[in-house]
């Protein structure tokens, strides 16, 4: 799909919808839906520019439906997955202490994963799951997710108002970024990850 084919199907859907749409396609990005909640905001933001919304009530909705997107995946992963993925550690004969090392890392750093992790895409609808399954605690989760909802909606929503006219651009723009962010941050947190299995392995 094209930038303009993006931006009139959003621009029809906000239309009939009104901000409902916002809050919607910022929780869908912990379903897989690629950058919706990227696209929604910034297409909200691009509308409200142009005096059809209010763009101070878009970034609020964009980062409360972010948080609670975020807040269902990380319960998903805390009730569900850590169980599973045990199951299945016994299917394989893994030992337990090859799990520890997830919540080792989430203890050590999923604050920052979490917030991070929020401004990248392709890591935003795992990095949630994944706290869970770690088991990081949910304070902790909480306030680095808040931290990191608020701060994307403030930046997406101040780019769409300022730079949507030039609609085509700025999606390339922003995909551009959020996948040189991703690897550079995949990299950063594999080297994270296997510092916290060498600190284990070394108590």
């Amino acid at each position: 799909m094209s930038a303009e084919e993006i931006l009139t199907l959003l621009r029809e859907l906000i239309g009939t919808y009104g901000y409902a749409i916002v809050l919607l396609g910022a929780a869908l990005d912990n379903t897989g839906v690629p950058a919706s909640g990227d696209f929604t905001l910034l297409a909200a933001s691009f509308l409200a520019s142009e005096g059809e919304l209010n763009l101070v009530y878009c970034m609020a909705l964009a980062a409360l439906g972010a948080a609670v997107g975020d807040n269902a995946a990380y319960w998903v992963g805390r009730l569900g997955g850590r169980s599973a993925i045990s199951r299945v550690s016994r299917l394989f004969r893994l030992r337990e202490s090859k799990l520890k090392v997830a919540e080792t890392y989430f203890t050590l750093h999923g604050g920052k994963t979490v917030f991070i992790g929020r401004f990248l895409p392709t890591l935003r609808s795992l990095s949630p799951l994944l706290a869970g399954v770690g088991c990081m605690s949910y304070i902790r989760f909480v306030l680095f997710n808040l931290a990191g909802v608020g701060l994307w909606a403030v930046i997406a929503g101040t780019v769409g108002y300022l730079f949507g006219t030039y609609w085509g651009c700025l999606l390339s723009t922003w995909r551009t970024i959020g996948m040189v962010g991703a690897a550079a941050a995949l990299l950063i947190f594999t080297i994270l990850f296997l510092r916290s299995r060498l600190t284990r392995k070394s108590n």
